[in-house]
């Protein structure tokens, strides 16, 4: 039990408030001992947590291939005769303030 720190010296660890080590110990995501009404928190304990909260970082994300988009372009099916209408309809009503009315239709 010689390794327990106060919920300050806590704080200071993570790199934030003593208000949001409070809060994590009251709704025990972090272990604590309550002796009256001090807080102690046992340096394993913290470390534990420190761990759990780890997040691997990713790899950025790739771009799909142009091929892939054009293919899945192609599958795309056609308009039915109702959603032609309404995208000629949008496209009348747009088309004098530069809008070509399939952009508010996506």
């Amino acid at each position: 039990m010689a390794n327990m720190l106060t919920v300050k010296d806590a704080a200071a660890r993570l790199g934030v408030p003593a208000k949001t080590v409070y809060k994590l110990t009251s709704e025990r995501l972090l272990a604590c001992y309550r002796i009256g009404r001090s807080v102690r928190i046992s340096a394993a304990d913290l470390d534990a947590y420190m761990r759990s909260c780890y997040q691997a970082a990713q790899p950025p994300a790739t771009k799909p291939a142009p091929e892939a988009v054009a293919a899945i372009i192609e599958k795309e099916p056609a308009l039915t005769a109702a959603q032609a209408r309404r995208r000629a309809r949008a496209a009348s009503v747009y088309a004098g303030e530069g809008y070509t009315g399939l952009d508010c239709l996506k």
